[in-house]
């Protein structure tokens, strides 16, 4: 394969690194556009760290066997919010869909004594299933009819999920995790949370 790596001018913007290759024999390529500059979207709120990548493959590197599928653009920049430093990742598909996620970095604590962990906020116009354990979150592509406790089906619209451990002095629950799901949607009507609780201790019941 071939790769290269440049700085350039694109639309305004100076001091935009490139960096790409392109494999010959499996026909992939991915392009990564780093810009040195930050990205003031709204009034008060401001990406940093702003990076593109256009690709047919997963991988970063050329590999035998990668096979070439769909075009993907993808980006992240990092946010920081109410005094919390966030991760925005967002994924373009080909056909146009998308999925824009913002994601807190560590531990998130709005209610004291309860900690909220794997939290995340989706746009999406297509059904997807994400993986909140990572960091960067990444799409699940062909996920498992089963899926991990970290993998979470997201619904078409905009979606908070996440999770919370119960204080371990609440008796019988003490310990056990809180899986939250909930579709925002665009009007109230459309509003809708649940919650899973996933005992820590699950009691034992003879024949069962």
């Amino acid at each position: 394969g071939i790769s290269f790596s440049t700085t350039t001018a694109i639309a305004g913007v100076a001091d935009v690194h490139l960096v790409g290759d392109f494999c010959f024999s499996e026909k992939t390529y991915r392009i990564t556009a780093d810009a040195a500059t930050d990205w003031p979207v709204i009034d008060g709120v401001e990406l940093t760290g702003v990076r593109f990548t256009v690709a047919n493959r997963a991988a970063a590197n050329c590999a035998a066997g990668d096979a070439a599928g769909p075009t993907r653009v993808t980006a992240r920049a990092d946010l920081d919010l109410f005094g919390t430093h966030f991760i925005v990742s967002a994924n373009i598909t080909g056909d146009g869909e998308s999925w824009i996620a913002a994601q807190p970095m560590g531990a998130f604590q709005p209610i004291p004594g309860l900690t909220i962990h794997d939290t995340l906020i989706v746009a999406n116009t297509y059904e997807l299933v994400l993986d909140v354990g990572t960091l960067p979150v990444t799409e699940v592509i062909d996920p498992p009819a089963q899926l991990a406790s970290s993998q979470r089906l997201i619904p078409v619209g905009v979606n908070l999920v996440a999770a919370a451990t119960l204080p371990d002095n609440i008796p019988a629950v003490g310990g056990s995790e809180v899986q939250i799901a909930g579709h925002i949607g665009t009007s109230l009507a459309e509003l809708s949370i649940e919650a899973k609780l996933v005992l820590a201790h699950p009691p034992e019941i003879a024949g069962l």
